[in-house]
């Protein structure tokens, strides 16, 4: 009974804290306001923000998007949060292990960042305002599109910054050249490894020849 207590006491600290985060950043005034077709990320219409935990969500949607078909509750059953929500080593952590995608986490500006996810439209990132996780969606005329369940609007990049600490995560997908490096330095280490077994087993029968003579 105890044990059930803490579990739900540590999950509605994270649902105020969510609650919170969502005010603050109402009143930061984002540009505009925009609706969205939720069904498109497979999320039922009677889900409330209060039945969601920002950073679970956030790692959802994003995995929905670059079209992986996972389930809200299988994100939330990986990666738990804590009292204070989900760590940024945890959804580090998640899309590394589950998906075949490009994960970077840095910590940078709002013009770094902008200039970043201009490089390249089939990319995402996920950031922490003022203690809430969000997904950066698309960046245009200094502006993030940031997807917030259950709202999407556009923020300026002055107002990111004015909310922003600088932790993000930025997943994309794997693009051949790295797939290839990563490979070549598989084969590079194997090689090296078999050359020096080589080396080794040459070594211990030219000397077992000697001693035997």
């Amino acid at each position: 009974m105890k044990r059930t207590f803490i579990v739900l006491s540590t999950v509605g600290m994270q649902v105020l804290l969510c609650t919170v985060g969502v005010r603050f950043i109402s009143a930061a005034g984002p540009q505009e306001v925009a609706t969205t077709n939720w069904s498109i990320y497979g999320i039922s219409e009677g889900l409330s923000p209060a039945d969601s935990l920002c950073g679970v969500m956030s790692v959802y949607i994003v995995a929905r998007e670059f079209g992986f078909d996972n389930s809200y509750e299988a994100v939330l059953a990986k990666m738990p949060p804590g009292i204070y929500g989900n760590t940024m080593k945890q959804i580090v952590e998640y899309f590394r292990n589950n998906f075949s995608l490009q994960v970077i986490p840095i910590r940078c500006n709002a013009k770094e960042l902008y200039r970043e996810l201009s490089k390249a439209n089939d990319q995402r990132a996920i950031i922490n305002l003022n203690d809430h996780w969000v997904v950066v969606r698309d960046v245009t005329d200094d502006t993030f599109e940031i997807i917030d369940f259950p709202r999407k609007y556009f923020m300026p990049i002055d107002a990111i910054d004015n909310l922003w600490e600088g932790h993000t995560v930025i997943i994309r997908r794997q693009s051949s050249s790295s797939i290839v490096h990563r490979y070549s330095i598989r084969i590079l280490f194997f090689l090296i490894f078999g050359v020096i077994m080589i080396i080794l087993h040459t070594w211990i029968f030219a000397r077992e020849k000697r001693e035997s003579e």
